[in-house]
């Protein structure tokens, strides 16, 4: 019987974990080639598709010269004229483009990726909102990602989008210096002189932010499901002076509505293309052999929509983790800012040493959603990794 991660694939062909469960009763062979395809109908492109380094979360210190900002709003993307530099997307990072709308030349490809920088560039100027009474280590972070996010949506913005990218930047620059001669206090900098007299790029920042939100929801395909966002951005916000040096990236399905950040070296995923009843996302060194061993670490994170209340993570979580190829180790209660479910610990699967780890959560406001995060280690348990995976990820509510 395969591992954890081939259940919930079948899952999602067959619409419940139950019946992915009474279908294993076939050979290995047989449910390899269901995982199989499955990630070929959720995906836009081949597994082998690696993210670019734009979508990394920055890996070391934040500049000094950063700080964060006192407003709350994020970016626009308005057309203009001049041409930004080509990107090629990541194949599981925007949603489906509408084909009425105003897309640029260049392709849904170089639009999924602006998109995808634009989303990140939504949740960390949410977490300045989220961080009322920053400290300056978290002030300096915040702002600095945030600059570091809207250099991303610069350079891949596509031909005419790049403009109001570069005024946010232009305004953040001055509001960093600001703060950076205040030590990031953010208190003794918002009473200064300096602060009224660069009210101008507070202002600018705050104009350019409100149309963020606007081309997110019609371009990017996420009108009324920006809720994974802030929630991720609720997540963040208490570990955003840890962040800038961990060795991760963000990532996200097409669809927008799972996102994590996860090792740098994984730098394969795939995902569901579009917003549905039950959405994918997978992450890994080498999406083939993930699919069909315990060999290569990963992750595969799923969710489901099943109405208020409806949600049992304990069933769902006994039901993924009920594959025989591995021994469970521990069982813990798992809660944070926005989710709360069960977390599994797992060893010796399949019999080759990997470890692995099974979170079955839902949404703590309204039970309506099944989330459930397997992740396997082939060199063991690392389970700073793991909480710091956990610590990052959001879906939709």
């Amino acid at each position: 019987m395969h591992h954890a991660p081939t259940l919930v694939r079948r899952a999602v062909l067959l619409g419940s974990v139950a019946l992915a469960l009474a279908a294993c009763g076939g050979s290995d062979d047989d449910a390899s080639a269901t995982t199989t395809d499955a990630a070929t109908e959720t995906t836009a492109a081949p597994a082998t598709t690696a993210a670019p380094a734009t979508t990394a979360a920055p890996t070391t210190e934040a500049p000094a010269t950063t700080a964060a900002p006192a407003t709350t709003a994020a970016p626009t993307t308005v057309p203009e004229t001049t041409a930004a530099p080509e990107t090629t997307a990541p194949t599981t990072t925007a949603p489906a483009v509408d084909p009425d709308s105003s897309v640029p030349d260049g392709g849904d490809m170089a639009l999924a990726q602006f998109c995808f920088d634009s989303q990140q560039v939504y949740v960390f100027n949410q977490v300045v909102s989220v961080l009322t009474e920053p400290t300056p280590e978290q002030a300096e972070s915040a702002l600095s990602i945030l600059r570091f996010m809207v250099d991303a949506a610069i350079a891949s913005a596509p031909d005419g989008m790049s403009s109001e990218p570069q005024m946010m930047a232009d305004a953040l620059e001055q509001i960093a210096a600001g703060f950076a001669a205040y030590d990031y206090d953010v208190e003794a900098f918002s009473s200064s002189p300096e602060a009224e007299e660069i009210g101008a790029a507070f202002a600018t920042y705050e104009n350019v932010a409100t149309e963020l939100t606007a081309f997110i929801e019609v371009q990017c395909g996420m009108d009324g499901r920006l809720d994974p966002l802030d929630s991720q951005a609720v997540k963040l916000a208490p570990i955003i002076d840890q962040l800038a040096d961990l060795p991760l990236q963000p990532i996200s399905n097409q669809a927008g509505d799972i996102r994590l950040f996860v090792p740098t070296e994984w730098s394969e995923w795939v995902g569901s293309l579009e917003f549905a009843e039950t959405t994918v996302l997978q992450a890994t060194t080498d999406i083939e052999e993930f699919e069909r061993s315990w060999n290569v670490p990963g992750v595969l994170a799923t969710v489901a929509f099943v109405g208020d209340g409806a949600a049992d993570p304990s069933a769902l979580l006994e039901a993924v983790s009920a594959n025989g190829d591995c021994t469970l180790e521990a069982t813990e209660p798992y809660a944070d800012e926005v989710y709360v479910g069960e977390l599994h610990l797992l060893s010796d699967c399949a019999g080759v040493g990997t470890d692995a780890a099974v979170l079955a959560a839902t949404d703590a406001d309204s039970g309506s959603i099944e989330i459930t995060l397997e992740f396997q280690f082939p060199d063991g348990g690392d389970r700073e990794l793991l909480d710091q995976m956990l610590a990052t990820f959001a879906a939709r509510a």
